[in-house]
């Protein structure tokens, strides 16, 4: 009798292990579901969004031809030259790229190894931003973010664990104002990578300071933006610099810093595949830090 009775009892023990496990593998097969649907789920929204951006997109013929523009400044034509490498025209319709980098976010001191994407029209600020950060010394995914701009509207936000909204459009007049001018001149300081956004139009205006540098103007309607540009011997633009903006959509306002280098001929274009930026605080510390390259 009591060797059954030892018997039922190991066996009841048993029993009641197997429900343990088995119960926590249905809470984690759940919540890694539950994390994973979320950026499945972003990933249809971020799909849809880019499609939108360029469905109704014109194919455009553009003259490359920097004649037309007898009022650049020498800086700026020397950068023309480079970056056109002897091309004449381009036919394009938008222009789409990936990125590879590390970040460090405003809450955090440590960095985030990310993985993003561009897509961009080029003849008019309209482009799509999406990026996936990483945990640094375990590889998964602990953010998702968008970030889509077409000259009246944005649509932006970020969520942590792909479910937890942490940020989104959600801002003030003022805020929006200032905003949408950064996000102006962001685009045109990707524009690097299709240079020929950047020549004069109806957005674009080149202002000469001195053999390096020149002011690069954006304006549209009441959205004015500035960079101080640097632009070195060999017609390579190398650093772009900005005053202060709210660029968060809060009150917060800072300076931006980008850095461009290891110029490449890409689909025939000399350009920049290596970007820092760096986010300075009105008292002139590091606020955040996104530093990449660019491929595919």
């Amino acid at each position: 009798w009591k060797n059954k009775n030892k018997e039922g009892l190991m066996k009841m023990k048993i029993s009641l292990k197997m429900k343990v496990i088995i119960g926590i593998i249905i809470i984690i097969v759940i919540l890694v579901g539950v994390y994973l649907s979320g950026f499945v789920r972003s990933n249809f929204e971020n799909k849809k969004l880019r499609e939108e951006l360029v469905e109704n997109a014109q194919t455009t013929d553009i003259n490359l031809d920097i004649s037309k523009y007898p009022d650049l400044p020498e800086p700026v034509k020397r950068y023309f030259i480079y970056t056109f490498n002897g091309k004449k025209s381009i036919k394009i319709k938008n222009v789409f790229w990936k990125e590879k980098g590390k970040f460090k976010l405003p809450i955090s001191e440590k960095y985030f190894g990310i993985k993003s994407a561009q897509t961009s029209l080029t003849t008019e600020p309209k482009y799509m931003w999406e990026g996936l950060y990483s945990n640094a010394t375990f590889k998964f995914p602990v953010l998702e973010s968008r970030d889509s701009f077409s000259i009246d509207s944005h649509n932006m936000r970020a969520k942590a664990l792909g479910t937890k909204t942490v940020m989104s459009t959600d801002y003030t007049a003022e805020q929006k104002e200032s905003l949408y001018a950064y996000l102006m001149l962001r685009y045109y300081g990707t524009a690097l990578d299709f240079p020929w956004a950047l020549l004069p139009n109806e957005y674009v205006k080149w202002s000469p300071i001195d053999d390096q540098h020149v002011y690069l103007d954006i304006t549209y309607n009441n959205l004015k933006g500035r960079y101080l540009v640097t632009i070195n011997e060999k017609g390579q633009i190398t650093k772009l610099e900005t005053p202060e903006y709210m660029l968060h959509g809060n009150s917060q306002k800072l300076r931006e810093v980008g850095e461009k280098s290891d110029y490449k001929e890409i689909n025939g274009f000399m350009i920049p595949t290596h970007m820092n930026y760096k986010w300075y605080t009105e008292s002139n510390e590091l606020d955040s830090h996104y530093e990449f390259d660019i491929y595919d």
